[in-house]
């Protein structure tokens, strides 16, 4: 059990917005079902992160999740294996809480806490606004041997800090999950609207993980 409690204090997530979408079914493991959808959550400039999730119909029946919540839960990583051998890391919010709720009121609600270490080395760059940037990978352990890996992006100051830091140093993240549209360029020469999801880092400190 104490194992459990601190594993879980690895990795937590709380949001409040809007469900975007009616639940779909995603897959079943032992008997159980796990559905997808996505929740709206406001930014303070008034923009929206449109954010995915997978829920278990024992957390809540699907039928009944629409409107707004307040959830907590986990940031989980899967690595999606294409057919031309490339892989692409899908990344989403597992809800382990819910609560309907009429109205979401007050500040945004887009908390994310991680504790992990560094498992690629950091890519440091300029946004053409000029803006410090660096690219992180982020391995975080969760029960049975497993690690989600969490793609992070720090901003400022301390993007230049992490960019000089060395695989396998331990890192406590807080901030929020966000939502990235881009264009993807193929390779017949067209572009392709996606959606990247990180997590927007602009407090990091070195931790000793036990």
């Amino acid at each position: 059990m104490a194992n459990e409690e601190r594993i879980s204090r690895n990795d937590y997530i709380s949001f409040a917005g809007h469900i975007m979408d009616t639940p779909e079914f995603n897959h079943e493991v032992h008997a159980e079902k796990f559905y997808r959808t996505r929740i709206a959550v406001n930014r303070l400039s008034g923009t929206q992160d449109e954010l995915p999730l997978i829920f278990s119909e024992r957390v809540i029946n699907p039928s009944e999740l629409e409107g707004n919540v307040l959830l907590k839960g986990q940031l989980r990583s899967v690595n999606i294996h294409k057919e031309d051998g490339r892989s692409h890391l899908k990344l989403f919010a597992f809800v382990q809480e819910v609560e309907k709720t009429e109205k979401i009121t007050g500040e945004c609600v887009n908390q994310v806490h991680l504790l992990g270490h560094i498992c690629r080395k950091p890519v440091y760059r300029m946004t053409p606004l000029g803006r410090e940037v660096s690219d992180l990978l982020i391995a975080v352990n969760r029960p049975f041997g497993k690690s989600d890996y969490i793609p992070c992006i720090v901003w400022g100051r301390n993007a230049k800090t992490v960019a000089d830091m060395a695989v396998g140093t331990a890192l406590d993240i807080t901030d929020r999950m966000q939502s990235r549209h881009y264009a993807k360029k193929l390779e017949d020469g067209t572009k392709e609207d996606r959606v990247a999801y990180e997590v927007s880092v602009t407090s990091v400190d070195i931790h000793t993980l036990e």
